[in-house]
């Protein structure tokens, strides 16, 4: 796959769904959506600032929330 949503979301919180298909090519065909275990093994989700807490560590259900949305 080439496309994962969930970083390509947190790369352009701005994007609507449109701008990811005409601005990045995202189709259901080339586009990921790992499941939650996966991305928690990520440095590039473990250490983003989106989902830590007040402490600055990391936010399981800062991430899960996310995540289900």
């Amino acid at each position: 796959m080439k496309n994962d949503w969930i970083i390509a979301n947190i790369n352009n919180p701005d994007f609507t769904a449109a701008d990811f298909k005409n601005i990045g090519g995202f189709s259901l065909e080339n586009t990921q959506l790992l499941p939650e275990e996966e991305y928690l093994k990520s440095d590039k989700i473990l250490e983003n600032p989106m989902f830590q807490n007040e402490q600055g560590q990391f936010s399981k259900s800062k991430f899960t929330d996310y995540y289900n949305k």
